[in-house]
């Protein structure tokens, strides 16, 4: 098979859902052009089988294309003739109306979640429920794993306006000799409590996030309820269970629909005992350890590979 994946993120700022499915497609035998955007270098390998280009004759010296994988409709605007045979759409949240003609359009749509893939259906004649997945062996825990007191709490990712901020405020004040720890790009107005048991770290690199991850305690997943946030697969818990971190998140259908062992909270009372419970366990979580082990990228690759193989059988 060879895919491509036309400009929508780049390969080397965050490692993200389809930086794993295609690393792996790649390292499975298929030849994966990642296509990015940004001032001209010459194509390199970012991995066997896969390479990273910055331009439309780059990218064209690679095929003819089999697949062309896609997870925002706004990269159809890249696409340049002659169109791969097969479209895959990766629906990973709500794009609003204009992915309509996306899902109509697609031969098979993936979806992370029950509520997306059910939506998908209505207009997609091929839906597959494909979620995120664990890298245990990266996130393996290390032998500098945290055991506080006072405890650490956690948060890997970006803080934008879907992080329930008024939320942090008020357990950061209930609990203000704990240490809140959090590791992301910063989107929007970020509002936290300027004090010294809060640490911003900004954005740190895939390949070091299991050592912010040693420094804490409890992970955490603090969204508002929203029809966005509503519709997501976090990574994130993902993550912090394969790093073997007890996990407190916002009660949302989805997290209260898995079968994962985390804590769920709605309130900020509720969040207090939960994250009190949390704290109160070893850091290293055996039980999200073994869930992870379970749910892995190389599992999901396989699910990824075959469902886009059976439609060119």
């Amino acid at each position: 098979m060879r895919l491509i994946y036309p400009p929508g993120m780049e390969w080397d700022i965050m490692v993200q859902r389809p930086h794993h499915l295609l690393r792996l497609a790649a390292a499975a035998g298929w030849k994966v052009t990642w296509w990015e955007t940004g001032p001209y270098r010459p194509p390199r390998e970012a991995a066997p089988g896969l390479r990273v280009v910055r331009s439309w004759p780059d990218a064209a010296a690679a095929g003819p294309f089999d697949v062309l994988y896609l997870t925002d409709p706004t990269q159809l605007i890249h696409l340049r003739p002659p169109a791969p045979p097969l479209l895959v759409y990766d629906r990973c949240d709500l794009r609003g109306a204009h992915e309509i003609p996306l899902l109509v359009r697609a031969d098979l749509v993936l979806a992370t979640t029950p509520g997306l893939a059910a939506q998908a259906s209505r207009y997609s004649r091929r839906v597959v429920l494909l979620p995120n997945a664990a890298d245990p062996d990266h996130f393996k825990p290390s032998h500098r794993a945290h055991r506080g007191d006072p405890p650490c709490i956690g948060y890997v990712g970006i803080l934008a306006p879907h992080v329930d901020y008024s939320l942090l405020c008020d357990l950061i004040g209930a609990r203000p000799t704990w240490r809140w720890l959090f590791a992301g790009q910063e989107k929007g107005g970020v509002s936290l409590p300027a004090t010294a048991e809060v640490t911003r770290l900004g954005h740190v690199d895939y390949a070091n996030l299991p050592g912010v991850l040693a420094e804490i305690d409890v992970g955490v997943v603090p969204f508002k309820d929203s029809p966005l946030t509503r519709a997501v697969d976090p990574i994130k818990v993902y993550e912090y269970l394969a790093a073997g971190k007890q996990v407190v998140a916002t009660r949302l259908p989805h997290l209260a629909g898995q079968d994962w062992p985390i804590r769920l909270a709605r309130t900020t009372d509720e969040w207090l005992v939960e994250l009190d419970a949390a704290a109160a366990e070893a850091s290293d979580f055996a039980a999200g350890r073994e869930w992870a082990e379970r749910n892995t990228w190389q599992r999901r690759a396989r699910e990824f590979q075959k469902g886009i193989e059976c439609l060119s059988a």
